[in-house]
């Protein structure tokens, strides 16, 4: 009895560890900056990371060293590398409510994404985007209260089905030496 009692405690740490690393969960913030110009880029900048979609060609650019004039109607910044491959993790996360698959995306984001109608726009010399163009931001960050509440309920439900399972288990055990 022991042995059973411990083989299900074992199998439900098991489980709670699988079910638990492949799952994050992330708070999607949606700016529609036309309608919201005020919103200062460069405080949102700080601390995450920083892609440019441009939506008519689906390229995606890394940022560095982001910064606002005074006047904030344009924004300077690095290049650090571009991808023909869609950076969406904010898309992804909107459309699963939150959930990012640890196997298909690795890591934990906190970005900030600059989505911008036309790239023809940008001065490539100087590398200023005029904040006009920006048609929309999306601030992707990690979500640890409901990662946490989504692994603790999981575990709850894990171990109540183990526990009733244990007990189906010992009934039918019961049952059948009492039958002899």
């Amino acid at each position: 009895m022991k042995k059973l009692l411990l083989f299900g405690l074992l199998f439900l740490i098991m489980i709670q560890f699988i079910l638990g690393c492949n799952n994050y969960y992330y708070k999607v913030t949606q700016i529609d900056y036309k309608n919201q110009p005020s919103t200062d880029i460069q405080t949102l900048a700080i601390g995450r990371n920083v892609i440019l979609h441009d939506l008519s060609s689906q390229n995606s650019f890394t940022l560095t060293n982001l910064n606002t004039h005074s006047s904030q109607d344009e924004v300077q910044f690095n290049v650090v590398s571009s991808s023909t491959e869609e950076l969406n993790h904010d898309q992804v996360a909107i459309k699963n409510k939150g959930k990012l698959d640890k196997k298909q995306y690795s890591g934990k984001y906190n970005e900030m994404h600059i989505y911008v109608d036309d790239m023809d726009s940008l001065e490539n010399e100087k590398y200023v985007l005029k904040t006009d163009r920006i048609e929309k931001i999306n601030v992707i960050e990690f979500d640890k209260k409901k990662t946490s509440n989504k692994h603790l309920t999981t575990g709850l439900l894990i171990g109540g089905g183990v526990i009733i399972g244990f007990f189906v288990i010992a009934g039918i055990s019961f049952a059948a030496v009492g039958v002899m």
